[in-house]
């Protein structure tokens, strides 16, 4: 799939096809942003990345639409 992303206020396309030729790619999906429990679940995800890059994979949250 191909999606709308961001990282650090940047925009571009994320592919995951392309994304897994790098390698695998671990996703992880979250409600609303900036709420407790999903705060606390991205916190989890980017204090296991280094551990996630050390295997080879690549750490992706996925937002979930209410649009869908």
């Amino acid at each position: 799939f191909r999606t709308p992303a961001a990282v650090g206020g940047k925009t571009f396309e994320f592919d995951l096809a392309e994304a897994l030729k790098k390698g695998p790619v671990v996703l992880y999906f979250f409600p609303k942003a900036f709420t407790k429990g999903c705060t606390i679940e991205a916190n989890a995800f980017a204090e296991a990345t280094p551990r996630f890059a050390a295997l080879g994979a690549t750490v992706v949250g996925m937002l979930i639409s209410e649009q869908i």
